[in-house]
Order: C-alpha cells, then structure tokens, then sequence
C-alpha cells in the first residue's frame, strides 16, 4: 500500500469518527434537553436525574461489553428509545408499539417496553449456546413476548412455548404474536406451579411486570383473579434447550415440579430472574440450588451490589443454570429412580448408565420425539438390573449358608 492509498484510508476514517462524533453531539443536547422538558411537565411520575444516570450508566456499560446486535446499532436503537420515552412523559401522550430488529411489539405503556428492552436487549441477558438451528425454547412469564421476540431475532427457526398467566398482558401477547407471525410459537394463558389448583393471582394495571401469586403483591389497586394452576411438567415430552424462568417467586414450585416428575432430566439449560425475599421471612434460595445441584446442573449468579446489605428486602437477581457434561457421551443426567416401598433396591444415575441402555439408544429415544418409547426402554433397562443385582445378592447368600 503506498502512501496516497494510506493518507486517504486515514482521511476516510477521521471523517467516519467526525460524523459519528457529531450525531453523538447532537443526540446528547438533544436527549437532556427532553429530559428537562419531561422534569417540567411531569415531575411526579418521571425522575429525570435517575432516567439520565441510568442511560449514562448503561452506554458505558455498552461501550465496554458490546452487543451481538452490533455496538453502535445498539446505541443508536436504545438512544431511539430513550428519546421516545423522554417525549412520551414530556408531551403526555402514549406510544403502544415499536419496531426492534423487525419485530413489531405492542403494549400497554410506553415505559413497560422501554424497561424489558433494557433488561433483555441491551444487556443479551438470554443469550444462550445451542449446538443446532432450531433450538426448543420454553417462555415461563412471557409478558407482552419481549423475550420471545428477542428468541426469535437470535434464532429463527426456534421452537417456543410460552406461558403468560395474566389476560389484559396475555392478549396483548397474542397481538405481537399474530403481527409478527409467528409460527412456531405456542402460546397459553395459564399459571404455572407446583400442583393443580385454583389460587388467587394478583395484577396491577400500573405495574404488569410484577404479577404472581405473592400476597406482597396486594394493594388497593392490585386486581385479584382465581386461576387454575398447571404444571409445567405437563408441557414437556422432548428435550429443552433452554428453559427461561421470569415467574414473581414461583420458581421454586415449578421447579420442585420438574423434580418430582423426573421432566428436569430433559432439560438443557436454564436462564431464570430469581425473586428472593419476595416475601420478607421465607428463604427458599439453598433449597433451590440443592435441587438444581442434586439433578446434575452447575449455575452462574449475577446479582447487583446494593450496600449496605438490605435485611427482608426483596431483591432480585439473574442466575444460568447448565447441565454438567457427564461421564458418557450423553450430556444429560438420568433422574434417580426408585424402586416401590417394598424393595430394598434403590437406583441412582450411576447405576442407569450401567444398565443395558446404551448411550446410543438414549439419545435416539430422546431426539425421536416418543416419550412412551424411552419410558419403555429405561423400566426395561431397570428391570434387567434389577433382576441381575437380586441373582447376585442370592447368588451370595447360597454361598454363604451352611
């Protein structure tokens, strides 16, 4: 490369820098500028040195992590958002939809989509590694479908079902779904919990990313609805790539669920928003881990530092849970399966990856889709040990008697 070839590369830069530089500046006027307007308008609803701390905060963080959707289109979307967000509480008006990488999403309120595409999208908090195109994706509190659409712009071709137990949010996630069509998306309005029964949801029109169960949740503007629970158990039958866990303190049951029901075993990995202290006395959280440590999995946590360390405070934080390679080629461990309450034989997973079952065998029952032809194969392999580990035991005891 010569001299006049370099002078021009270098030129061409510096007025890429200079024209980037220059749409920062005026975006950055601009952005405090509608944060004063809104201040004016409408302090009580609307923090402006909060807002601009937090979009100062985030766009380093930004800056020094990046972002699978690129660094500065991403900066240039959230600064989009912001910006909108900023009129929105200036000029008193609301904006229900907005497109985001082709995704066209509609909401009750400007503020609710500017949060979840702060919580999901700038920060790729559900981006997960999956070894073909068309990973199995199971939504657990879905909302309006931000995370689903953010599932769908990572991996086109996904398998999801989604779980949102709310109606007026619920409707509002099948609008996304039917605009956008998508068609490999399975969507229910139902509750998901431990067991089957009707309980007391609470939702409040003012804040719809905070609905559950929990009693916490009552106010005087709370809206309490009887819904029928299910299990998510019910909904499972082939692998699952990724389980995604956003329930207001209710993953402890749907977990305790998967557990009993032995369906934690076809699961691959597990993104999930932890609610401790949801309510003030109940400490659930070493419970949770042992359950996810006894069934194989390893976990990540990312929790935010708030000090002084707050006591009975609910505070909420990310945690990855992975299932651990094991010792054979198949990376999921088999559930502990025990035998009925009059035999003294108990099968751990060690003892099912020595049975007849073969590696082989394992992972073609579990990609074919059947679960009743797996089930079949593993009591057999069951009862071939079984029947093996009894003639020796009897073996022995007439070697041993007189």
């Amino acid at each position: 490369m010569n001299a006049h070839s370099i002078t021009n590369t270098f030129f061409a830069g510096g007025a890429h820098l200079l024209a980037c530089s220059s749409w920062i500046w005026l975006l950055v006027p601009t952005a405090v500028g509608l944060v004063w307007l809104s201040h004016k308008k409408r302090k009580a609803t609307y923090d402006s040195f909060a807002s601009f701390t937090r979009f100062a905060k985030n766009n380093i963080w930004l800056s020094l992590h990046g972002n699978s959707f690129g660094r500065w289109a991403m900066f240039l979307t959230y600064v989009r958002i912001e910006l909108t967000r900023a009129i929105v509480h200036g000029l008193r008006f609301n904006r229900s939809s907005e497109m985001v990488w082709g995704q066209r999403l509609s909401f009750l309120n400007y503020d609710v989509f500017a949060i979840l595409f702060e919580e999901i999208y700038l920060p790729n908090i559900y981006s997960f590694r999956c070894a073909h195109s068309q990973p199995h994706i199971i939504d657990c509190g879905a909302n309006i479908g931000a995370a689903t659409a953010y599932f769908l712009t990572q991996h086109p071709d996904a398998i999801i079902t989604a779980f949102e137990p709310d109606e007026a949010t619920f409707r509002f996630l099948e609008r996304n779904a039917n605009q956008n069509g998508w068609k490999r998306v399975t969507l229910h309005q139902a509750a998901l919990h431990r067991t089957e029964e009707s309980m007391t949801f609470f939702s409040r029109p003012t804040a719809p990313l905070a609905s559950g169960f929990r009693e916490s949740i009552s106010s005087s503007e709370a809206r309490a609805t009887n819904l029928q629970t299910v299990r998510l158990s019910s909904y499972i039958w082939r692998p699952v790539d990724l389980l995604k866990l956003d329930v207001e303190g209710a993953e402890l049951g749907i977990m305790e669920d998967l557990v009993e029901s032995g369906k934690l075993s076809f699961v691959d990995q597990i993104i999930m928003e932890y609610h401790h202290h949801i309510e003030p006395d109940e400490d659930h959280l070493g419970q949770f881990l042992s359950l996810l440590e006894q069934n194989g999995f390893g976990y990540e946590l990312q929790a935010p530092l708030n000090l002084p360390f707050p006591t009975g405070r609910q505070h909420n934080f990310m945690m990855y849970a992975y299932r651990k390679a094991s010792e054979m080629c198949d990376s999921r461990v088999p559930p502990v399966v025990r035998m009925p309450s009059n035999s003294s034989v108990t099968l751990a997973p060690s003892c099912l990856r020595t049975g007849s079952l073969s590696c082989a065998r394992r992972r073609s029952a579990r990609t074919s889709g059947s679960r009743h032809g797996e089930t079949r194969r593993l009591h057999s392999s069951v009862r071939k040990h079984v029947a093996a580990r009894l003639h020796a035991q009897s073996a022995r005891a007439r070697q041993t008697s007189p």
